[in-house]
């Protein structure tokens, strides 16, 4: 029977696979040997046998029995139709007007048909193709030959003479036409053979050349049997190729437009005819031991366009492999492989390959090219392989892909994308955003690169020192890189479309983008759009290797798809299976309004990331991406990179986990987890086992214990350091900062190099706001106000030039110091205590200090003042007042921890004096003033005792600059003095409405003179005793 080649209504994509068509020249040139074979050799081997013969000699009116069915393939007036002679042998039929002997066992049939059937039912044959050989006259040669006995020995030769037609038709019109022409015909046991011209044409393809061979296999030797024993076509040569034409539709380099997965469209009126031709400077050969068809030298396969430039493919060889039709069910063909004879069964393309140095495909109508050393496209598999030498390079409009190894297998719907492999080192470089066409993608890889569907996705690999890079937006490079895309096509719609759904890198990652460099063991991204989507196919399964998470039943991943470290946020609710923890949707705080200045007006700050594992979620608005969330696990480190020297104390990050919530809206959360989450900059160092950051709002805060490092250039008292110092604040409860204010809770204690403070609460506020994004060079940072609340504990030592000039300690219910108007508040009942060199005028808060040497020859003097109210001041106008002081007490003291028993007034140091007074006033007068030094005021029931004497006054002052003790009564009430002159001896007294006292000259004054006694003592020699502290 015929050997038919199967078309396949499958279409492959442009430039490499659509040289399926190829193939179907190699069809024509196999049915031109398939003709013969299923003509000629039948012809050559008829079965005559002498006890049971088939062969039917007929010389009567042929027409009258068969006239209505060979009138379907003869025209009205043939030969064939008027009175012949037939022979017929099992499926061939032979038609002649005569036939005569020639000598030398020679038979010459003048004119000759065979008609070859594909079985010999006899009602059946007719409607399967039928292939008609045509001969103006056949010359056979046998090896013994007796036409009066009817004996015919073996067949060893002859020619079919002058013109030689063959045509395969079909009654049903559902097979491809076929016509060949060409002469003189040489017949052999083994081969046929013309050295002239042959042309054909099949259905709308067709061909020339010249020199056909056709050499066939010999069968295994069968009992009885006469003539040649042929059992299949061995080799099918045609020595010379002048051209092929196909006729093909569309787009390509051979029609069929299919260009790439997703851009079908319809041929344009330049491509709806355009032929594609095929030529070689060597033989078409055609394998038939190993079912192989062959092109050789300077082969080219042109697209013919009427106007334009041609589609060329150029390549030193061109083979095609076929493999036999298994899903024949024909008669013939089972009859054929029951007998063996495999040459007679249909066959079908396996594979096509081209091979040049290199080969060079140019589709200029679809914009593509390919180059390498070898194309192999297998039709089984639909798989497409371009090997290099030592690249293969393909490119596609702005597209190039460079690499040793390609392979592209199609998928179950042809428009959509297939199966894609490539070998490394390779490197893909395009356009991948259509708004900005200078902006250049590239991918590289040095082990391999795949594409392969799964579970109603695309995953996509890149393995081995894989690299992403996009013009001005950065570049991603790691040991493997896995992208997941998902098919959103529309129902409706041929052209696919697809989006990125996550991405997974795995080992030695490294980012580098303008707003992040970063570097992490592994990276996880999850992408969402603005715009919706259509669902998957179906929904991605569970984690693999190399595989992410699958979303939580959505078509796009949220934000919340990040797992979220235990404690770090509110538990949000429980994720589906294979899914994870889920970060809470947490926006701006109730009645923070977001900044209206967008991103866009703003140079994007640039981060230095580092951590064992990166989560992303990645936000397309339509126009751009967004990093919309991020969760970095592992020794996480997050740092703003410095430009110059424009960033003195960039904003830094550490912990074991960060995340960072809604990072594309003005509204931006970091939340830190470590042991301890530090967050530093712009003049502060935070330390705590959970940290929150808003960065655009300034605000800090944490739900634990911390610490807090940061400078001031003023103590405790307000007095201004020579140099700032660093304090460190801890706490036990939480920690509260916004702008320029910072507010700790529970067990709060605030150290520095030579103070420390411990309260309930403390609340300061700066001299600035907190910016963590003003990348500007800032001020230095100093506290404006601070207020500490639920007790107070202070210990201050003011060490100046390397010399301690005073300790201070204060302790009380509140403390608050206006460092900007100088206001100092307290709440009582409290103590404050100071250990001073020299008196008490030198160590005012505020106040001028002596020189250093003059103290150091001065003692030690102790201040201790027990308040029951409150404590108020000014810094800047230099005074303190205490009001209801239970009692004061001043006197020398010899070392820095000594204190004075202020409960055993007897045992006191003559020089040490103890005071009660409702209010009790100490102002430092500034040195521009007319008021010079320092005064101290007692008001209100004023009570002051020493070791040798006591009194009571309603107002006790002391000017420093006038070396002047005074003391009022109120008017209703005098003033009292009593004093001895030693220990145990006779008390003195004074009464009077005011006295003043000078120390130093030990005179004094009375004004509204009560009462003076003396025991013993002139008047004239009286002798006050001094007041401690008043030289």
């Amino acid at each position: 029977m015929a050997t038919a080649v199967q078309e396949d209504n499958w279409q492959p994509p442009t430039f490499t696979a659509q040289a399926i068509r190829v193939a179907a020249v190699f069809g024509v040139m196999v049915a031109i040997t398939a003709s013969y074979q299923a003509v000629v050799v039948p012809l050559m081997e008829p079965v005559i046998l002498e006890d049971d013969t088939k062969t039917t000699l007929i010389t009567g009116d042929f027409l009258n029995q068969q006239k209505q069915k060979l009138t379907q393939f003869f025209p009205a007036n043939s030969w064939q139709l008027g009175r012949t002679k037939v022979l017929e042998s099992n499926n061939i039929m032979l038609l002649m007007k005569d036939f005569r002997e020639v000598g030398n066992n020679r038979l010459e049939l003048k004119p000759l048909t065979i008609i070859a059937f594909e079985n010999e039912d006899e009602e059946d044959r007719w409607k399967k193709p039928v292939v008609v050989l045509n001969a103006d006259s056949a010359l056979l040669q046998f090896s013994e030959l007796n036409l009066a006995f009817a004996k015919f020995g073996d067949l060893v030769g002859g020619q079919l003479q002058d013109n030689v037609t063959i045509t395969r038709k079909s009654l049903d019109g559902n097979h491809e036409p076929l016509d060949i022409i060409t002469s003189d015909v040489l017949l052999a046991t083994d081969r046929i053979e013309t050295k002239k011209d042959v042309q054909f044409l099949m259905g709308k393809h067709q061909g020339s050349g010249r020199h056909l061979i056709a050499q066939f296999e010999e069968g295994p030797k069968q009992s009885g049997a006469k003539g040649p024993n042929i059992s299949g076509l061995s080799v099918l040569e045609l020595v010379h190729v002048d051209r092929i034409l196909l006729s093909t539709e569309g787009r390509g380099l051979l029609g069929d437009d299919a260009a790439i997965p997703g851009q079908r469209q319809t041929p344009s009126k330049m491509y709806a005819s355009a032929p594609v031709e095929i030529s070689c400077s060597g033989p078409f050969v055609f394998d038939g031991t190993h079912r192989v068809a062959t092109f050789r030298d300077q082969v080219n396969v042109r697209r013919l366009v009427a106007s334009g430039v041609p589609d060329l493919l150029t390549a030193d060889l061109l083979e095609v492999y076929f493999q036999q039709d298994e899903a024949s069910d024909s008669p013939a063909a089972a009859e054929a492989a029951a007998s063996g004879k495999e040459g007679m069964r249909k066959l079908k393309m396996q594979r096509l390959v081209a091979v040049g140095s290199p080969f060079n495909l140019t589709a200029t109508s679809v914009s593509a090219t390919a180059k390498g050393k070898q194309l192999i496209y297998d039709l089984i598999q639909k798989r497409i392989e371009v090997v290099g030498s030592p690249l293969a390079v393909l490119t596609k409009d702005q597209y190039r892909v460079e690499s040793p190894r390609l392979q592209y297998e199609l998928g179950q719907t042809p428009s959509h994308l297939g199966r894609v492999w490539s070998a490394g080192p390779g490197v893909f470089t395009g356009n991948l955003n259509q708004s900005n066409p200078q902006e250049t993608s590239r991918l590289s890889w040095q082990k391999e690169f795949r594409i392969e569907p799964q579970n109603g996705e695309y995953a996509v690999a890149i393995d081995g020192g894989a690299s992403v890079s996009m013009d001005g937006k950065g570049q991603i490079d790691g040991d493997q890189l896995f992208v997941y895309l998902q098919d959103v096509t529309p129902p409706d719609s041929k052209k696919q479309k697809l989006v990125p759904h996550r991405l997974h890198g795995i080992g030695h990652i490294a980012i580098d983008t303008p707003q992040l460099v970063g570097r992490t063991n592994e990276i996880k991204t999850w992408f969402e759009f603005d715009e919706p989507q259509s669902p998957p196919a179906q929904a991605p399964l569970g984690n693999e290797p190399g595989r992410l998470p699958a979303a939580a039943q959505s078509t796009v991943v949220q934000p919340s798809a990040i797992p979220v470290a235990q404690g770090t946020a509110q538990p949000a609710p429980p994720a589906p299976r294979d899914s994870v923890a889920t970060a809470p949707q947490q926006r701006a705080p109730i009645g923070q309004a977001p900044a209206t200045q967008t991103a866009e007006e703003e140079d994007p700050t640039r981060f230095r990331l580092s951590g064992e594992l990166i989560q992303l979620v990645v936000r397309f608005d339509g126009k751009k991406s967004h990093l919309e969330n991020a969760t970095v696990t592992g020794q996480v480190q997050l740092a703003e990179m410095p430009e110059g020297d424009q960033l003195i104390d960039p904003f830094m990050v550490r912990g074991n986990v960060v995340q960072l919530l809604h990072a594309s809206d003005n509204n931006a959360e970091i939340h830190v987890t470590g042991q301890p989450a530090v967050v530093s900059g712009r003049g502060l160092q935070l330390f705590s086992g959970q940290l929150r950051v808003n960065q655009r709002q300034g605000r800090v805060w944490t739900e634990g214990p911390g610490e807090l490092i940061f400078p001031l250039d003023r103590d405790f008292q307000g007095r201004k350091l020579a140099v700032p110092e660093y304090f460190n604040v801890q706490w036990q409860g939480n920690l509260e900062a916004q702008n320029d204010q910072i507010t700790f809770n529970r067990a709060v204690r605030i150290k520095g190099r030579q103070s420390q403070l411990t309260t309930a609460k403390l609340t300061i506020t700066l001299n600035r706001p907190i910016s963590f994004t003003d990348a500007a060079p800032n001020k230095e940072l100093s506290a404006k106000f601070v207020e500490c609340t639920g007790g107070v504990q202070l210990y201050n030592r003011n060490v100046e030039e390397g010399i301690l000039h005073s300790v201070d300690e204060f302790e009380g219910k509140t403390l608050s110091i206006n460092q900007v108007s100088g206001d100092i508040r307290a709440q009582g009942p409290g103590v404050a205590k100071s250990v001073m060199v020299g008196n008490f005028s030198n160590q005012l808060p505020g106040g001028q200090q002596a020189p250093a040497a003059a103290q150091t020859e001065k003692g030690l003097t102790y201040v201790r003042v027990d308040f029951v109210s409150h404590v108020s001041g000014n810094m800047h106008r230099k005074e303190i007042t205490f009001h209801k002081v239970d009692q004061a007490v001043y006197g020398p003291v010899m070392s820095w921890e000594e204190e004075i028993d202020r409960k055993n007034v007897a045992a006191m140091n003559p020089s040490t004096v103890s005071l009660r007074c409702d209010q009790l006033t100490i102002v430092q007068h500034p040195q521009n003033s007319d008021m010079k030094g320092a005064e101290i005021l007692a008001l209100g029931n004023g009570e002051v005792q020493g070791s040798m004497f006591s009194a009571w006054a309603d107002r006790i002052s002391y000017a420093t600059a006038k070396e002047m003790l005074t003391m009022s009564g109120n008017g209703r009430n005098a003033v009292q003095l009593t004093y001895q002159q030693r220990i145990g001896g006779t008390r003195s007294t004074a009464t009077a409405g005011k006295i003043q006292y000078w120390p130093k000259t030990r005179q004094f004054e009375l004004f509204d003179g009560k009462e003076i006694g003396v025991s013993g003592i002139p008047a004239n020699d009286l002798n006050i005793p001094k007041i401690p502290g008043l030289r």
